[in-house]
């Protein structure tokens, strides 16, 4: 796990947090800004020898969840 805090010098606390491999070929990853309470978003990425998957979800009351994908070889 590796975590990676930036401040700004508007006193945005940018944050991201990366969890290798919970499960092979699966990478995890929360993105937060404080104080932006609406700004937090959670991601997972799947990557493979000829595909990859990337699936993300805003952390809000209406979230916006985002997929894309792609396939193919040398």
């Amino acid at each position: 796990m590796t975590t990676d805090v930036k401040v700004d010098t508007n006193s945005n606390v940018y944050t991201t947090i990366t969890v290798d491999e919970p499960t092979p070929g699966v990478k995890a990853i929360y993105i937060f800004v404080a104080p932006d309470q609406k700004s937090g978003k959670m991601e997972l990425q799947y990557l493979h020898e000829y595909a990859g998957i990337s699936t993300s979800l805003g952390l809000t009351a209406k979230p916006i969840v985002n997929f894309a994908g792609v396939a193919g070889n040398h």
